[in-house]
């Protein structure tokens, strides 16, 4: 079992609200620099994060998109084209209302998979992709109280990808071991601020280690913990 340590308070952070649009105009240094009028493309009932789900899950060499629908307790996949548009969605159950998805190959078979943050189910979905754009059913993974985000790193530094969950109403993060194949252990809670939800992951102090941000968004605060192997130390 990973110990629990403290976490260190590093700077304030205000509330965050994460978009994605194919239509923006960004000025600096007074100049504009224009897009194309946004194309829309349907999906589930409310898709409220795109952050991080995109990747070419087909391997066609394009870029598709996986958005998590809050509405209809779904993820939907879109394959892009070499237009820069996408075809229809196609839809994945995962668990009660969604709201973060990450990419990435979970079971080292070179294909993409998702891994998608469930707050009223209390637990993360991985889907395994078949490198052709589809998904096996989802396998669910507890962690605490409505997870609202999800992130993935090598924590332990074996080679094999973990899952990261900031529970919004338990104030915590779940880290969650990967097998390699596609199934993680039981969840070890890491104390965090109050109502966590943004999670990011980087080597935030240069030791060759990852390590965890959490922007907790109650006391509008932004906490870092420290990994070290094998414990994962806050």
């Amino acid at each position: 079992m990973l110990p629990s340590k403290p976490v260190k308070t590093i700077l304030a952070l205000p509330s965050i609200i994460l978009s994605l649009i194919f239509f923006c105009l960004i000025t600096f240094a007074q100049a504009q620099v224009p897009f194309e009028p946004p194309t829309n493309f349907s999906t589930g009932t409310r898709p409220l994060f795109l952050g991080k789900g995109h990747g070419d899950f087909n391997a066609d060499g394009i870029l598709d998109l996986a958005a998590a629908n809050k509405g209809t307790d779904n993820v939907s996949v879109l394959l892009g084209n070499t237009a820069g548009g996408f075809g229809a969605a196609t839809n994945f159950n995962v668990g009660s209302a969604p709201e973060s998805i990450v990419t990435a190959d979970f079971n080292r078979d070179g294909k993409l998979d998702l891994a998608v943050a469930n707050p009223n189910s209390n637990n993360v979905s991985v889907l395994l992709g078949n490198g052709a754009g589809s998904f096996a059913a989802a396998v669910n993974f507890g962690v605490g109280v409505s997870p609202y985000s999800v992130a993935t790193g090598d924590f332990n530094l074996d080679g094999k990808l973990d899952l990261a969950a900031a529970n919004g109403d338990s104030n915590n993060v779940s880290i969650l071991l990967g097998g390699g194949n596609g199934s993680f252990s039981a969840a070890t809670n890491f104390p965090a601020g109050s109502v966590p939800g943004v999670l990011a992951v980087a080597d935030f102090n240069a030791d060759g280690m990852p390590d965890l941000a959490v922007g907790n968004g109650g006391a509008d605060q932004f906490l870092r913990g420290f990994s070290s192997h094998p414990y994962c130390r806050w």
